[in-house]
């Protein structure tokens, strides 16, 4: 290791190294390609999905793997002692009942009339995930340590939009390799729905609740090919036919790299479906059809932009497509246009 210079992240990822006596440097992950390509670096610590989300694969020649991970890295979230000064008494004292040593709460989503809440409790190893309904008392919809019998990770979840299921990946702790199952929010219950491979959570409900496009990897589980060629399929509720592709990668609106990961989001007030592909960077290639011929099997596509248009994100408001670009404005920038007939130049 002496010998080899390594691209390591801060914090504990450094202080391992030291203990091995490594020769590295603290960069940024999103360097990595740089460093390797130029030389600059002989390595890079990272996890494997890294190294098709940088696009490293045709750059590293050998890996090394460590069953259960090196290190485990914790990430924080600050606030400024000045800023936290200047809120308001009651405003303190909301952000308390929710933070620290009592209760740690993550993402709070709103489908129907229920709230869902990823919640962890003082003294709980994992969070859970609550849902409220009007006044009603927070109830526990799934507890990832007795769901399936056996402790598992609750990777992610999505809910449907009027609120009646919620998907959700779970997977063996310390694989990260989820399996999306779909829970009926009313009575708790498991659906019959096993997707293995959809690590990412990549899910976007139809408008009318009754099914889902999904992201599967279709490559070994455990290796950087699990990640390429990638496909998006459709699952209809309570069907028990194999669930179709919903776009063939060579029928997408724009040439795809075998490392490219492509998915479908359908908008739930429009007849809209986008469909974006991304490869390891933060901008994203963007383009429209209607959500009814995609289902038909009959797409005209819409280009909104590709990769020079910088595009890290997009949303649908009524008969708009609002885009947030970094082009030519580095700390981000709104533009609105058409859904109809996109242009970003105008």
């Amino acid at each position: 290791l002496r010998n080899l210079k390594f691209r390591v992240g801060g914090g504990v990822v450094n202080d391992v190294a030291k203990l091995l006596d490594a020769n590295t440097a603290l960069k940024p992950a999103t360097e990595s390609y740089e460093l390797l390509s130029t030389g600059v670096m002989d390595g890079v610590w990272l996890p494997f999905e890294s190294l098709v989300t940088y696009k490293l694969e045709g750059l590293i020649k050998h890996a090394t793997v460590f069953p259960g991970g090196l290190y485990s890295s914790t990430f924080i979230v600050v606030m400024n002692k000045d800023r936290w000064n200047a809120l308001s008494k009651a405003d303190q004292a909301a952000i308390q009942a929710l933070s620290g040593e009592q209760v740690s709460v993550g993402m709070v989503r709103k489908a129907g009339q229920t709230l869902f809440i990823m919640r962890r409790d003082r003294g709980a190893e994992d969070p859970k995930l609550y849902i409220r309904t009007g006044k009603m008392a927070d109830r526990v919809l799934v507890d990832p340590a007795t769901i399936l019998g056996t402790p598992q990770a609750l990777d992610w979840w999505v809910p449907s939009p009027d609120g009646r299921y919620v998907a959700i990946g779970l997977s063996k702790r310390g694989t990260e390799a989820s399996v999306l199952h779909v829970i009926e929010v009313p009575s708790g219950k498991l659906l019959e729905t096993r997707i293995p491979a959809t690590d990412y959570g990549q899910v976007s409900w139809l408008p009318d609740s009754s099914g889902f496009a999904y992201l599967q990897f279709v490559g070994e589980q455990g290796t950087p090919s699990y990640y390429l060629n990638n496909i998006t399929k459709l699952h209809r509720l309570g069907s028990t036919s194999p669930d179709p592709v919903l776009l063939p990668r060579d029928k997408a609106p724009v040439a795809l790299n075998p490392n490219d990961f492509a998915f479908i989001d359908f908008d739930q007030e429009t007849d809209t479906a986008m469909f974006g592909a991304v490869d390891g960077r933060r901008e994203f290639k963007l383009y429209l059809t209607s959500r009814v011929a995609l289902l038909a099997g009959n797409p005209v596509w819409r280009r909104v932009g590709d990769f020079e248009e910088q595009i890290e994100g997009a949303e649908v408001l009524g008969s708009d497509l609002w885009v947030k670009t970094t082009r030519g404005a580095p700390n981000g920038k709104i533009l609105v246009t058409p859904l109809a007939k996109p242009d970003l130049a105008t």
